[in-house]
């Protein structure tokens, strides 16, 4: 997995180990078939950054982390062994890959904007609502699973807008969903509903039904028997070693997992982009800008081009929520729309305050944008 992290004069890659504590493997919940089982593995991967709410105050990390354990009971339930995670994306994702998980599913919330002012809570257009289903790009396999999932799930929310697609096509060819990239599972990226519009808040509340609509998707895509009414497996033996699998990583309090610090020290790199400066100071000023619903005062430390026409985009960290699928889109278009217009530019890093690492993190998208 990588990690991206400030160090020294220029850009600078360096190799580590890191141990990873609060955020190991420990915390995850098991659910293992109490009778036969169809020997799949499935990786859950509830909501895990900064609070985030919508409509009424309803909470993301709440509500989809209560949805996913009722999806691994349903999943246990027909035989499937079942690992709810407990940290942010990238604990989440080692500890999916520790674990040796085939299926690797990640349970959000969308959101249209950042801005109350623009919700639609009152449910005025059911537009403004839906499930998006997200595969990783090139991967045929996590296509049909996630389009599987989505056959159950389209119709189901109250919001109109359901639809399919990929981490690249999502972000314009710019960037790519990291948990899913850096999976080895078959991953389904589920952005349940829209929690900024009341009729699926609503319908986001009642757990058992969401959870019920999504592990029915699972089930689909994964094409694995149903042991409650089809032959599974018997073997103790199986059993035991599936079962030892998940002590590995549950019983152990550290994961060393082997990770790549990056960054770029702004005053070094390059030299000053004044004007692209003042285009993106002028995004936070923009009340029509998603980079305004973040901070109405601009939040950019500064800009640096070199000869190759990489540039440096460095922000104070945003110290916000974890943006949705679409607020992420609107601010790679936002800021693809204003770095691309100068010819000079090939391609882009964003990072807070020195650190790739830290923006990815809170992003959990790729921060690297390139002249198509």
């Amino acid at each position: 997995m990588l990690y991206n992290k400030k160090f020294s004069l220029s850009f600078i890659v360096l190799l580590v180990f890191l141990i990873i504590f609060t955020t190991s493997s420990s915390a995850d919940t098991p659910y293992n078939p109490s009778g036969e089982t169809n020997g799949v593995k499935i990786y859950l991967s509830p909501a895990g950054h900064y609070e985030k709410t919508g409509c009424w105050g309803f909470s993301e990390n709440d509500n989809v982390a209560a949805i996913a354990h009722e999806v691994a009971q349903d999943l246990q339930s027909i035989g499937y062994f079942v690992l709810v995670g407990d940290g942010d994306w990238e604990a989440n994702a080692n500890s999916s890959n520790t674990w040796g998980a085939e299926y690797h599913v990640p349970i959000h919330t969308n959101a249209n904007s950042s801005d109350s002012a623009d919700w639609d809570c009152e449910g005025n257009d059911y537009s403004n609502g839906g499930t998006l289903l997200i595969s990783e790009y090139g991967e045929s396999s996590s296509q049909s699973f996630s389009q599987d999932i989505l056959s159950v799930l389209d119709g189901e929310s109250p919001g109109t807008t359901d639809r399919h697609t990929n981490d690249y096509d999502l972000y314009g060819g710019q960037a790519r969903l990291l948990e899913l990239t850096n999976t080895n599972a078959i991953g389904g990226y589920v952005e349940t509903a829209f929690h900024t519009f009341g009729p699926d808040v609503n319908w986001l509340k009642q757990h058992s039904t969401v959870a019920n609509d999504i592990s029915r998707g699972i089930h689909k895509g994964t094409g694995a028997n149903d042991c409650r009414f089809e032959v599974c497996m018997q073997s103790q033996e199986i059993r035991q070693q599936l079962e030892e699998d998940y002590n590995r990583v549950a019983n152990s309090s550290t994961d060393r997992i082997e990770l790549i610090e990056r960054g770029y020290e702004l005053n070094t790199f390059g030299k000053p982009f004044d004007s692209l400066a003042t285009d993106i100071n002028n995004l936070f000023k923009d009340e029509e800008s998603i980079f305004n619903t973040i901070s109405d005062t601009s939040l950019l430390n500064g800009v640096s081009i070199n000869s190759e026409g990489t540039l440096i985009i460095d922000f104070k960290h945003f110290n916000t929520s974890q943006p949705s699928a679409n607020q992420s889109i609107e601010i790679y278009q936002e800021i693809r729309n204003v770095i691309f217009k100068y010819p000079q530019v090939n391609k882009a890093f964003i990072q807070f305050d020195g650190s790739i690492t830290d923006y990815e993190q809170w992003s959990g998208v790729s921060a690297e944008l390139t002249r198509k």
